[in-house]
């Protein structure tokens, strides 16, 4: 949560909360440091608030023998964090109308798709008369930021009509009905 959203004394603090910060990639047991404090993680578990019912509950147990333990509801971005899995892992939530589809391309093909965008006409992206860090080509559709609204361009090229007919399939669509396609090119 937020920091206007935090109430430490009813044991939620936000996200930028040194506490929080501290307890990124924690593990019962893991002894953290916030400022000066020293705290034991004793207990992690997921508990409802009224805003967000997957936050997470840390109780630890003060650094000095202290007895006296605090819990402290975290915001779910903590939680992801602290139960962050391997990059390529498979989602385990996603939103609404989204699906997840591994291996929709081949490494090879993969390959190919690299080389045949280097072919195409990208351009720097332009956005109310800024450029972008990116450069941009669109297939079928673009949208002129500059005022010129939807426009119609060239169709998909061939290269790309196998990974539109894969898309289609996975939304259970008809190929034709992706009209559209945007390449990015983010340089390093």
């Amino acid at each position: 949560m937020g920091r206007f959203e935090a109430d430490p004394r009813n044991g939620s603090i936000s996200h930028v909360a040194p506490l929080a910060r501290s307890l990124l990639g924690a593990r019962i047991g893991d002894t953290v440091r916030a400022g000066t404090a020293e705290a034991e993680i004793t207990a992690i578990a997921r508990a409802a608030t009224h805003e967000k019912p997957r936050n997470v509950r840390v109780s630890h147990r003060c650094a000095g023998g202290d007895p006296q333990q605090r819990a402290h509801t975290l915001p779910a971005r903590i939680n992801r964090s602290i139960d962050q899995g391997s990059l390529f892992d498979t989602p385990s939530e996603l939103p609404d109308g989204m699906r997840y589809a591994p291996d929709v391309i081949s490494p090879d093909e993969d390959e190919a798709l690299v080389a045949e965008m280097a072919r195409q006409p990208f351009r720097e992206f332009e956005f109310h008369g800024f450029l972008g860090r990116r450069r941009t080509v669109s297939f079928g559709w673009r949208y002129d930021f500059n005022g010129g609204g939807l426009q119609q361009t060239g169709g998909i090229p061939d290269s790309l009509l196998p990974v539109r007919a894969r898309a289609a399939s996975i939304a259970d669509l008809d190929p034709v009905a992706l009209e559209h396609a945007l390449l990015i090119e983010y340089a390093p």
